[in-house]
């Protein structure tokens, strides 16, 4: 199972209109991408080998899909993303990154890419687009870098990707399978609030699944967080926005408080 723009120069961004069969499309091109280095391969010398195969894992063209994205290491590839669509556009909010996320399946997988949104994207746009660098980051694979980015619709519904995992036992022992998909869930603050990172405020929660497992956090921007305020056994419902993985822990996020509802503290 598996967030406008500011200086688009910087990117490497370049937005060309084409016209044609009564429509306009938006292409984008970014050049984000940055070598961090690709992984160390044994030659492969073995009796089948042959001349230049260094038994390196393959990254040319012709790789294509949401999984070869994720299983690739880090560094340049050509992996083709095609029509997926945005669910959620993510904010830069001091040292987290803007990005925006892709998915098709209600069961995923999904990707982040970690670049400011270009100017225009919008959930619910249907993509494609190619990703030409790929960075693990506290555990989890990231695009960050993509060319000939596409827009072929606009608009579509994404609420039928939103999984319902309040009562989902695996959501942290499973949780690549989990990984920045669409979520609603119902949760109880088990412990005290903490902070989040500069900038958020997180806990430990539970839910009907997942109960003693304190890998399992909501974590919100301090203003958000304050505005209610939330407190441990605080219960609330979470719903349309992606679960985020760090490292060994899920996630579970709002960054706005339409995302917040049904909140009851003691």
């Amino acid at each position: 199972m598996g967030m406008d723009g500011v200086r688009l120069l910087a990117w490497g961004i370049a937005i060309v209109s084409v016209v044609g069969c009564g429509e306009t499309r938006r292409i984008v091109e970014v050049d984000a991408a940055r070598d961090t280095g690709a992984a160390d391969a044994a030659t492969d010398a073995g009796p089948d080998a042959t001349p230049g195969d260094t038994g390196a894992p393959d990254t040319g063209p012709g790789l294509e899909g949401i999984d070869a994205v994720l299983t690739s290491p880090d560094g340049p590839v050509d992996v083709a993303i095609r029509d997926m669509l945005v669910t959620y556009l993510r904010p830069a909010i001091e040292e987290d990154q803007a990005g925006f996320f892709v998915q098709s399946e209600v069961t995923g997988p999904a990707l982040v890419v970690q670049i400011e949104p270009p100017a225009g994207l919008a959930v619910g746009d249907r993509v494609s687009f190619r990703v030409t660098d790929v960075v693990t980051q506290i555990s989890h694979k990231r695009a960050t870098g993509i060319v000939d980015l596409t827009t072929s619709s606009s608009g579509n519904d994404v609420s039928f990707l939103i999984q319902d995992v309040s009562s989902t036992a695996d959501l942290v022992t499973n949780l690549d399978d989990y990984a920045h998909e669409l979520i609603r869930v119902d949760l109880t603050i088990s412990a005290l609030p903490e902070a989040g990172g500069t900038g958020f405020t997180r806990a430990a929660v539970e839910t009907g699944g997942v109960t003693g497992d304190a890998r399992l956090h909501l974590r919100l921007p301090l203003a958000l967080w304050a505005s209610y305020p939330l407190a441990q056994w605080c219960t609330l419902h979470v719903e349309g926005t992606p679960l985020w993985a760090y490292n060994e822990n899920g996630q579970i996020s709002a960054w706005d408080a339409a995302e917040i509802s049904d909140v009851v503290c003691p």
